[in-house]
């Protein structure tokens, strides 16, 4: 089965705004961390889809992104992969088990292998005996790919509504408190916010 990696551009919705000032630096490494569709209304899916097709193509084209880093959940972070993969930028795959997609529909389940089938490389967090599903190994992914990316001197782009808990929420703090670039997209405010650059 294949599955077309190109986003539907046919819906009017208001181009994400913010990413746009001549920059003063580069970011050849981006990663995202972000919600997945049940924690979105269905305008709020679809502006995030937008917004992060919209922030990797001027992350690559004006920032020098080359690798966009993903944690290979629905939602987010698959919609940042396509992107990526749509800029020509290199695709990093950090996978928390190989377990992952297996609660997943079939249809999940195949674009997870497609993309992951044209990722430039992989971080198997759990390693390859993994026992199977373990919540504790996608906190251990996100602290990888925060990691990863600080020691690349590149942006965390979070596509997060502020008062949420969670993953996201643990990462976006976590990246703060690192004081680590970060570029937010929220949703719920249809804003673009960047934080420490």
């Amino acid at each position: 089965m294949t599955i077309s990696v190109a986003p539907d551009w046919r819906a009017p919705h208001d181009e994400p705004r913010g990413i746009d000032p001549t920059p003063e630096r580069t970011f050849t490494s981006c990663m995202v961390t972000g919600h997945r569709p049940q924690h979105l209304t269905a305008d709020e899916m679809a502006w995030s889809q937008v917004a992060l097709h919209t922030a990797a193509w001027r992350l690559r084209s004006r920032y020098g992104m080359q690798e966009g880093i993903s944690g290979f959940a629905i939602g987010s972070d698959q919609w940042w992969a396509m992107a990526v993969l749509a800029t020509g930028a290199h695709l990093a795959a950090y996978i928390p088990f190989l377990d992952q997609p297996r609660r997943w529909s079939v249809t999940e389940r195949a674009l997870w292998s497609e993309l992951r089938q044209r990722a430039h490389r992989e971080v198997l967090v759990a390693g390859p005996e993994s026992p199977g599903y373990d919540v504790r190994m996608l906190h251990a992914r996100n602290d990888a790919m925060l990691r990863d990316t600080a020691a690349a001197g590149g942006l965390v782009v979070a596509l997060f509504k502020p008062g949420a808990t969670g993953g996201t929420a643990s990462a976006v703090e976590r990246a703060q408190s690192s004081n680590q670039p970060m570029l937010l997209l929220d949703p719920a405010s249809r804003s673009v916010t960047r934080h420490g650059w």
